[in-house]
């Protein structure tokens, strides 16, 4: 595990921002996941997208997936990433490096606190966490299910911290 990953985990004031590519699948699930299961202390996540058209609702199929793992899915709209919601943020997690990449470039001042999901869940280089959109339900949750177990993750090290 990396220093940066152990200060962020030990401030439980914590807000993550989770990015993704439009908002709408695998960025509102991890919010929604986060917040629910976070809701016992003082951490608290938002979400945005490297290419968001604002105003977007979370994806039906993303919705159903949240539900089928026992979610209660709230309302959510899109957001674009803004330099407003980079510097709000303890930490930032992404899903792919790709997004990682862009995020570093398009906002230098995040890179000490921009991690991908899987790798900041694990403490070493992960996996990407592949987009679902356009796929089957099934597709939507294993993206769920594999979203819920990093997130499971991040939040008990939260709560033991």
């Amino acid at each position: 595990m990396n220093l940066e990953r152990q200060v962020a985990v030990s401030n439980t004031d914590l807000t993550v921002l989770f990015v993704c590519t439009g908002n709408t699948c695998r960025s509102p699930m991890a919010e929604q996941i986060f917040n629910e299961q976070a809701r016992d202390f003082s951490a608290h996540a938002f979400s945005a997208g490297l290419d968001a058209v604002p105003g977007s609702t979370i994806n039906p199929q993303a919705a159903n997936a949240l539900t089928s793992l026992g979610y209660n899915p709230t309302e959510h709209t899109s957001t674009l990433v803004s330099t407003e919601a980079v510097e709000e943020a303890d930490v930032i997690l992404t899903f792919t490096q790709d997004q990682k990449n862009e995020l570093g470039q398009r906002f230098p001042t995040a890179t000490g606190k921009l991690f991908i999901i899987s790798d900041y869940a694990n403490g070493e280089q992960g996996q990407d966490v592949l987009d679902p959109y356009g796929k089957s339900d099934e597709v939507y949750g294993e993206t769920a299910e594999t979203i819920d177990s990093f997130v499971k993750v991040i939040v008990s090290s939260l709560k033991t911290s």
